[in-house]
């Protein structure tokens, strides 16, 4: 379970996208975008994990990792929640306590373990490869199905 507290969160995209009329496709957003996320090949691993904490209770995200294991703090966690009849979409970039931290010695903090401009610059480019290529075409594909589309998938959440 991964506990969001307000100085995790980098990035908060929960307010971006409510698709009408699409409440009873949470699964299929989530496995077209494990999908998606698969297909333009980002550096990181997929999971499915519960999330709580920040005001926000969200029983199965996917979770994107990097693989890198300086970055592997700086997870994107992704979601679809029915809000009445529509489908709220979005995700968040946590990794906010690790990047303002640094260890304490002697009375001085150091920025031992916090991000280089290289770590800040591979994250943002994680993050917008998943958006572009895979955030964006998962939430057109509920649009679709929202407007009378067919489903193109048979399998469930991660391919159950």
């Amino acid at each position: 379970m991964i506990r969001l507290g307000r100085e995790s969160i980098i990035g908060d995209y929960t307010e971006k996208e409510l698709v009408p009329r699409a409440a009873q496709f949470v699964r299929e957003y989530m496995a077209v975008l494990w999908d998606n996320i698969q297909a333009c090949d980002p550096p990181v691993t997929l999971r499915v994990d519960q999330v709580s904490g920040g005001g926000v209770s969200l029983a199965q995200c996917l979770v994107a990792e990097p693989t890198d294991k300086r970055l592997r703090h700086y997870q994107t966690i992704h979601f679809a929640e029915p809000v009445r009849t529509g489908l709220q979409m979005g995700y968040y970039l946590i990794g906010g306590d690790r990047a303002s931290g640094g260890s304490m010695f002697g009375g001085e903090t150091f920025g031992i373990g916090r991000p280089t401009d290289a770590d800040t610059t591979n994250v943002e480019s994680i993050v917008k490869l998943i958006r572009d290529y895979a955030v964006a075409p998962s939430i057109q594909h509920i649009v679709s199905l929202s407007h009378g589309g067919a489903s193109e998938r048979q399998a469930g959440f991660a391919g159950t």
